[in-house]
């Protein structure tokens, strides 16, 4: 037991250091974007896979939905693509209690077009006006491991890449977000 609460720990402490430093980057503007090529509807697929097990462990379904467009190769930083999914998935897992999460995508023109939806607590519309600052703590976050830093870096990392982000949500109904790059 108590090696599981130091190696909790360590994980908390590396995710608060390397969420700090990605800030700061941003923030300096000294993140630069790479250009991988790679099949967009496997890779969102691989990484819907990848979060499974910790829907599972609270219960819950995860499934992605890829349109028909999704199925090629797409030039885009596969890195930092991967840091915003991962973020809005872990996210939409964390603050659902039950019911489901999902991963949808398409690509129009030259767009890859996401939206990340879950049925869990909600956000309220006030809340919605600060979600993307620096250091935000939602009310009902309360008790929930964070940083507040999580979406402040998916904005200023999707802002990096030209695309945006945005969301849809009411409070017990759940939240939707729309991110396009």
């Amino acid at each position: 037991e108590y090696v599981q609460a130091i190696n909790n720990s360590a994980t908390h402490l590396l995710n608060l250091v390397s969420a700090l430093l990605d800030y700061h980057k941003l923030d300096f503007g000294e993140i630069e974007i790479a250009r991988d090529q790679f099949h967009v509807s496997t890779v969102l697929d691989g990484i819907v896979k990848n979060f499974a097990p910790a829907a599972k462990k609270k219960g819950l379904s995860i499934s992605s939905k890829m349109a028909s467009s999704t199925d090629c190769y797409i030039t885009c930083d596969l890195f930092r693509l991967r840091q915003i999914i991962d973020n809005l998935l872990g996210n939409a897992i964390k603050f659902t209690d039950k019911g489901d999460v999902s991963l949808s995508a398409n690509i129009i023109g030259s767009s890859l077009n996401l939206i990340i939806k879950d049925s869990g607590r909600g956000i309220s519309q006030e809340e919605q006006e600060v979600i993307f600052e620096e250091f935000a703590r939602l009310k009902n976050a309360t008790g929930i491991e964070g940083s507040g830093l999580g979406l402040s870096i998916v904005s200023k990392i999707t802002n990096l890449m030209g695309g945006e982000i945005s969301l849809s949500s009411s409070p017990d109904e759940g939240t939707s977000f729309f991110v396009t790059i």
